[in-house]
């Protein structure tokens, strides 16, 4: 395991000063600035000036098989020296047809009869495309999408996201026809915490969090009567194409969708006509423990449009989204496409890391890396006392929230907490609205790493706290 670099002086962590502009890419936001990645390997990134980083981001989700993985990489490479780019509104390819193949014949995919796929390059044109569906095959205009959702930051996609203003301030106006409806956010529920979980162990872990089940079923029970309302209220079922979510909402603060609440959905929109669109970005490809969230969600809820990409190319970009042939042969011919859609390296990527997921068991290290992490991080709770509010997740898809502290504004602690984390060696990432890390390693991840980060993070969580 390469050694982490903890005290480097300012000079060399400055990374930035290699550049000839400080300032590269417009509108961006860097969360480490200074930091000129050379090359990655397995949980770890490595740069110019020689810094060991061991990775809990995974490129936000994106490289679940580990950066730069050997069966990925030989497959790109073999597709780059054969087969770069045939356009998908031309003519099709092998890479894509048997993509999609597989893609089809994945347990999720027979369970909910998805069997007609278009590919594409990014999660938010995926979102795009699964929207543009929805409304021609139902002849619909609206979609309600799950408030602090994240969908993109395209015009269309930015019109479904409510994770953060940053992501919509100053674009509008947006895509018309959206309406919003509450998602069970538990932890802020009530100010009455006392018979809550305070630092779950592995026997009294609940994905959720901590909210005892009366409080699990009358948050999702409210919630569900909001959507309702809402289709009484603001778009009828007449006028609603679809509701959009993800099963985990990632950049609303990593909070898993509660016991009762996507299945409750699913039937409130076969009651009504509307089309359950499952977005699973950043959940899908065995971030949660199961190839996809909706497969142990309420035990396993169907969806009617399925979004994928992140971990579906390892690094390579490609999305897809799956839906039944019944709803795909109301769109004519023409109306979808893409110049890079379905692009031959990216089926290439996708091919191989499907490989990789049957036959190198990574959904069982997921789960025995899970219980390592849990534990660790409540030792963490339990030594700080007051400091963290809750633990919730499943798989490698963890969320950790803070309690407001005296002195911290609103994420503020967070913020600290991750850029103290960089600074002694662990890619950490916050998110939400409130003061939550997310914690997404590689699914390929070992024991010993995911001690170090976790010895990593207590170590900065005391050393912020001890600062105030």
């Amino acid at each position: 395991m390469p050694k982490l670099d903890v005290k480097i002086p300012r000079r060399i962590i400055n990374e930035s000063s290699l550049l000839v502009s400080g300032r590269i890419i417009h509108g961006v936001k860097h969360a480490m600035p200074d930091v000129i990645v050379k090359s990655s390997k397995g949980s770890y990134v490595y740069t110019e000036c020689g810094r060991s980083l061991l990775d809990f981001s995974c490129g936000i989700g994106v490289t679940n098989l580990g950066h730069s993985h050997e069966r990925v990489s030989e497959a790109v490479i073999n597709s780059v020296t054969n087969l770069v780019h045939a356009q998908q509104n031309i003519f099709k390819h092998r890479p894509m047809v048997d993509l999609v193949n597989r893609l089809s014949n994945l347990d999720l995919s027979v369970a909910a009869s998805l069997n007609s796929w278009f590919l594409w390059n990014s999660g938010a044109e995926a979102v795009e495309a699964a929207v543009k569906l929805a409304r021609q095959a139902t002849g619909k205009p609206n979609i309600v999408a799950v408030n602090l959702g994240y969908h993109g930051r395209t015009i269309g996609t930015m019109a479904l996201t409510s994770s953060s203003t940053i992501y919509r301030a100053g674009f509008g106006p947006l895509m018309g026809g959206v309406h919003f409806t509450p998602f069970p956010y538990l932890t802020h529920s009530t100010n009455d915490r006392s018979n809550w979980l305070k630092h779950p162990s592995v026997d009294g872990f609940a994905y959720w969090g901590a909210a005892p089940r009366d409080v699990v079923d009358r948050e999702v029970s409210n919630a569900l009567a909001a959507f309702e309302l809402l289709l009484r209220t603001q778009s009828s079922a007449n006028e609603t194409a679809a509701i959009i979510i993800e099963p985990v909402l990632g950049e609303g603060g990593y909070l898993p969708s509660p016991p009762g609440f996507l299945s409750g959905l699913r039937k409130i929109c076969d009651k009504n006509g509307i089309l359950l669109i499952a977005d699973e970005v950043q959940t899908g490809f065995g971030r949660t423990g199961s190839l996809f969230a909706c497969e142990w969600i309420d035990d396993g809820v169907s969806p009617d449009i399925l979004v994928l990409a992140k971990g579906l190319g390892n690094g390579i970009p490609i999305s897809a989204i799956g839906t039944r042939n019944e709803l795909a042969s109301r769109q004519p011919p023409g109306s979808m496409g893409g110049t890079y859609g379905g692009n031959a390296v990216g089926c290439a990527a996708a091919l191989a890391v499907i490989d990789v997921f049957e036959e190198d068991n990574i959904l069982d290290n997921v789960m025995t890396m899970e219980n390592e992490l849990r534990i660790g991080l409540s030792r963490v709770s339990s030594k700080h006392p007051g400091v963290i509010r809750e633990i919730r997740g499943r798989g490698l898809m963890i969320g950790v929230e803070f309690e407001r502290l005296p002195g911290f504004t609103v994420g503020g602690l967070a913020s600290a907490v991750a850029s103290r984390c960089h600074q002694k060696g662990l890619i950490i990432l916050n998110c939400g609205p409130y003061d939550t890390l997310r914690f997404i390693p590689p699914l390929t991840i070992s024991s010993k790493d995911i001690q170090l980060g976790v010895q990593i993070f207590d170590e900065a969580v005391a050393e912020v706290i001890r600062k105030g």
